[in-house]
Parts: C-alpha cells; structure tokens; sequence
C-alpha cells in the first residue's frame, strides 16, 4: 500500500511545486500547502499499515484483535486513500486547466 502512496506523492509535488512558482508570498503558502499535503498523505499510509497490521493479526487469531476493529480500519484506510486519490485527481485537473490557459 505504501508504494500507491508514493505513486500519487511525487507528480502530485511536482505539479504543485512548478504551479506555485518562486516568488516569497507563493512558496510561503506553498510550503503550507506542501506540509498540509505531506501530512494527508502521512496519515493515509500510517492508516493503511495499522489496517493491515490488524488484518494480519486477526488471520493468525490474535484474541485481542476484533473482526469490528479490523473492519473499521480497513474502512478508514480505504476512504482515507480514496480522499487522497480524489485530492490527487483535482489537482492535476486544476494544473492542466492553468497549463492550457493562453498566455
């Protein structure tokens, strides 16, 4: 699962980073942006491992895994990397819009 992360991470900054540009005011908010973005993508790996690490202790029958604990963190996971996936979607539509634009 990690590696679909790092599939959508790196076009997905390097769309952001050639939109922003150089100037201060763009690349102080960018950074934000970058951070808010690299946080979202943190958190939907982090969700993914716990989900699969609880899937993988509850086929070897570890009693302190629940079938509805496993079940809520594969739910989690998976709406956290279609939220991420949809994010990922729009923003490189909103980077194709800018790049088709006439100058």
């Amino acid at each position: 699962m990690t590696a679909n992360i790092n599939m959508i991470q790196s076009p997905l900054a390097q769309a952001i980073e050639s939109t922003l540009g150089s100037s201060g005011a763009n690349r102080a908010s960018g950074a934000r942006f970058g951070e808010m973005m690299s946080e979202m993508l943190a958190k939907t790996s982090k969700s993914q491992d716990v989900s699969q690490n609880l899937t993988e202790r509850l086929q070897l029958d570890d009693p302190t895994v629940s079938v509805e604990s496993t079940v809520l963190a594969s739910n989690e996971a998976s709406l956290n990397f279609e939220f991420t996936l949809q994010t990922r979607n729009k923003l490189m539509k909103a980077y194709q819009d800018l790049m088709s634009m006439p100058v």
